[in-house]
């Protein structure tokens, strides 16, 4: 037998060998689409985790697994099953990912899971890889400052507590203020560049102006040996504040006349 047609053998026979598999991956991703719509979310999840056995490419059956694995996570119940759910949906849309590197779904969900865990760090990494896939997407800087506020806000919380410190004191002119600036100053302003961003893209994201409230009264605490600095970062966030109150404001006029009979 000549070469060529031993190769045409061999490709034959393997397409021949793996088709059956093929459909019974899609009928396993099917069935699991069907329980997952009924919120059958553990029988989803088996069929799911078939498919992706029988067909490891098959990049809708690890999102479907993903979507169902989330569906039974519960953010913040500490038990280790209800844990187990959370690393194994991160696990499914990691493996999207290495799939379709540009999979810019599945990082958002990654992103939206590692901060229900807690993993600030790699939720932040996560969400700067979606400004970078989707740079007008103003939900992922709006994470990243309250990412960046949460890891802020503990820092400063940690000192105090240390110190002994009641919350109206200020630190600026307490000489461990330097120590809490060293920590968080790159990150508050980090956490405003992003929430400004976001602004930029959505005029009226009241939720990103509250948050940036929140931030310019942590840099307010970082102004050492500056009470002028610190003075004015507070008219800054009250500034957000009452920008804040004018869009919420805004918003509910809106909804009463669009409920308005006509």
């Amino acid at each position: 037998m000549s070469r060529p047609i031993l190769v045409l053998l061999v490709l034959f026979l393997a397409a021949v060998g793996g088709w059956p598999q093929t459909q019974r991956a899609d009928s396993e991703l099917n069935l699991g689409l069907q329980a997952y719509r009924q919120a059958r979310f553990d029988e989803a999840i088996r069929h799911f985790e078939s498919a992706v056995v029988l067909d490891p490419y098959l990049v809708s059956a690890h999102s479907y697994l993903g979507a169902a694995l989330v569906a039974m996570y519960i953010p913040g119940v500490q038990d280790p099953a209800n844990e187990a759910y959370g690393k194994r949906a991160i696990e499914a849309f990691q493996k999207v990912i290495e799939l379709e590197p540009r999979n810019v779904v599945a990082i958002r969900e990654m992103a939206k899971l590692y901060f229900q865990m807690k993993e600030l760090e790699l939720a932040r990494e996560s969400y700067e890889r979606v400004t970078t896939l989707d740079p007008n997407d103003p939900e992922a800087y709006y994470s990243i400052g309250v990412i960046r506020w949460t890891e802020t806000l503990s820092a400063r919380m940690e000192l105090r507590a240390r110190l002994g410190l009641q919350l109206a004191q200020p630190l600026i002119s307490m000489p461990e203020c330097s120590e809490l600036y060293a920590r968080n100053w790159s990150r508050v302003d980090d956490g405003i560049k992003a929430l400004i961003r976001a602004i930029e893209l959505r005029p009226d994201y009241d939720d990103a102006m509250a948050y940036l409230n929140l931030l310019y009264r942590e840099r307010a605490d970082l102004q050492c040996g500056h009470p002028r600095a610190h003075a004015d970062d507070l008219a800054i966030a009250d500034s957000w504040v009452e920008m804040t109150m004018k869009v919420k404001k805004a918003k509910q006029e809106k909804a009463r006349f669009q409920q308005r009979p006509n």
